[in-house]
């Protein structure tokens, strides 16, 4: 259990402002935390069989006034959004295999996404990308991309992204170009 807050020092500054959210089933549940706050894990607790997520990027101060201050509120009146957000903290590379909605994958379906992720992260490395975080996603394979980037670079970090679904993504598993919004949330990792 005392994972999940290890993972959010490893992600985020102690003092950061971090949304945790879980969105399936409804209703939304969601609360601001600092990354170390001891309330994460007993706010988890609640809510033992529901899958977490995150916040990646640099969350504005007063979010953290919110109704859901230090605690989990079930259908909260706000959760952030692309304009609560500072700047960009993390680049998101997901590799996921490609299967029905609902499915998990099977053995073969991972290990392929790991192979996939792995290619993506040795071809950064040989361009001078510092190494990523890996994170298991549950169904495929993270790498997180520490970055200071400012809301412009948007664009960029999309671009970015569609560059490596061209070059990796092959029939069985695909880079997602779809995660760079702002206020893109990921696992929480150390949920199920």
């Amino acid at each position: 259990m005392e994972d999940r807050v290890n993972w959010l020092t490893l992600l985020h500054d102690p003092d950061d402002i971090v949304e945790i959210r879980s969105i399936d089933p409804k209703p939304v549940i969601s609360g601001y935390f600092k990354a170390s706050s001891p309330a994460i894990e007993e706010a988890l607790k609640e809510y033992p069989d529901r899958t977490f997520y995150q916040t990646m990027n640099y969350v504005h101060e007063p979010c953290y006034n919110r109704e859901q201050k230090e605690k989990l509120v079930r259908a909260p009146k706000q959760t952030t959004t692309d304009s609560d957000i500072k700047g960009y903290q993390w680049i998101l590379v997901d590799a996921d295999p490609v299967r029905p909605s609902g499915i998990s994958s099977s053995n073969a379906e991972k290990e392929a996404a790991r192979t996939v992720a792995s290619n993506v992260a040795k071809k950064l490395r040989g361009m001078g990308f510092s190494e990523p975080i890996v994170a298991d996603s549950g169904n495929g394979y993270h790498l997180l991309y520490k970055i200071k980037a400012s809301r412009d670079c948007k664009q960029i970090i999309a671009n970015f992204l569609s560059v490596l679904d061209m070059w990796f993504s092959t029939d069985e598993v695909k880079i997602d170009t779809a995660v760079f919004n702002l206020a893109r949330i990921t696992k929480l990792y150390g949920t199920m």
